[in-house]
């Protein structure tokens, strides 16, 4: 555990676990501070270390999460493959946000505005602001990324964040209002970027999945789809290569039908002219 030093213009009293009168701090909060500081402080040591341990390691866990739903993607439509791409964007920008904020407050840390009290987690450096958490933040964006990215996982990644958030309390590094306006901040960036953001990145997933390099990360192998001859231009434009043909060796011999036909009408004119003689003579004969 670590001490503090003690700050002007702070009324503490630790025995009855009231303060009041820091700048920019509701009482409520660090009131309820001082609560779960003594509660934290009551603990054993291996619950300070798994504290320590949580705090820092959840966002990684959640980061490892949000990787293996980009890889599960692979397999399922471009929108959810969208989803799981936006999440890294949604989550800098979460941060960004929330550290512009921090910058325009200005708040310190609990552990330098308040005076002689334990905390598990270091203090920050003078500086280092308080309001809101970044930590709550990040961790606020990703569960809300995760719930788009990989639904079935929402519940979990969302009471991840939430602990997360809490355990920054617990450690001593924040008051609870920081931590619950930094997890709003992250979960309230996300759930901007992501609807806004999902039609043009499943447009370009669709057209980055008929690539042949980049096509192969986004998609599954049994998912690949190919296109036909007849909408392929690479096919189209490729020569058509023909065998040569060897000139004949024997005379050709030209079909007879053209004669026979001939021959056939012949004989038929022939035998119109008979008939018509026999009629003649037989008219002549009966005269």
């Amino acid at each position: 555990m670590h001490e503090t030093g003690p700050t002007d213009e702070l009324t503490t009293s630790t025995a009855n676990l009231a303060v009041s009168g820091i700048e920019d701090v509701p009482d409520v909060s660090a009131n309820w501070y001082l609560h779960i500081i003594e509660f934290a402080n009551s603990t054993p040591d291996f619950v300070h270390l798994l504290a320590i341990l949580f705090t820092d390691g959840s966002l990684f866990v959640m980061a490892a999460v949000l990787a293996w739903g980009m890889w599960r993607a692979r397999g399922l439509p471009a929108r959810a493959m969208a989803f799981a791409l936006l999440a890294p964007f949604g989550m800098i920008a979460a941060y960004l946000v929330n550290d512009t904020i921090k910058g325009l407050f200005e708040v310190g840390r609990p552990c330098r505005l308040l005076s002689d009290i334990n905390t598990i987690a270091v203090c920050d450096p003078p500086g280092d602001w308080s309001f809101p958490s970044n930590h709550s933040a990040v961790a606020g964006a990703t569960a809300v990324a995760i719930v788009f990215a990989w639904r079935r996982l929402g519940v979990p990644a969302l009471l991840v964040g939430i602990s997360t958030a809490a355990s920054r309390v617990f450690v001593g590094a924040h008051f609870p209002h920081d931590v619950v306006v930094g997890f709003l901040v992250g979960a309230s960036v996300v759930l901007l970027v992501m609807p806004l953001g999902v039609y043009p990145a499943t447009r370009a997933v669709e057209k980055l999945r008929e690539t042949p390099r980049i096509g192969k990360l986004l998609t599954k192998g049994d998912r690949i789809e190919h296109r036909t001859v007849d909408s392929s231009p690479e096919l189209l434009t490729q020569p058509i290569e023909t065998q040569p043909v060897d000139p004949p060796t024997q005379p050709v011999e030209l079909p007879t039908q053209p004669i026979a036909v001939q021959r056939n009408a012949e004989q038929r004119i022939a035998g119109q002219r008979t008939t018509e003689r026999r009629q003649e003579t037989y008219s002549n004969s009966t005269r």
